[in-house]
């Protein structure tokens, strides 16, 4: 039974770091005032937003190759049985020659 391997992904982990800082004038005017404005606000709403649907993504290709792995495994797992269950027979046959082996080579010795 032959399976078809994916090619090998890599996945990265990543850090996401913000810098809300877009130009001089803005971080000054942030820095004079108590509150941030609103172009902060939305600049770390989309910054965050970014690393959430790359996190999405990355979860979802993660669980797609769980569940190939998972598959990949219940027919290693039938395999498995199938070669236990035939290596047992060819042992009971391989313990039957043995004896008619035996027998034989009696017989020979009782005719010669």
């Amino acid at each position: 039974m032959a399976f078809k391997r994916d090619s090998k992904k890599i996945l990265e982990t990543k850090g996401v770091q913000y810098s809300p800082v877009k130009n001089a004038v803005d971080s000054a005017v942030d820095l004079e005032s108590s509150q941030p404005n609103d172009a902060y606000w939305k600049s770390l709403a989309e910054e965050r937003e970014k690393a959430l649907n790359e996190t999405l993504e990355e979860n979802k290709s993660l669980c797609e190759i769980m569940e190939v792995r998972q598959q990949e495994l219940e027919e290693l797992a039938v395999e498995n049985a199938e070669l236990t269950e035939e290596n047992r027979l060819l042992a009971d046959k391989a313990a039957s020659l043995s004896h008619f082996e035996k027998i034989i080579a009696e017989l020979t010795n009782e005719i010669a």
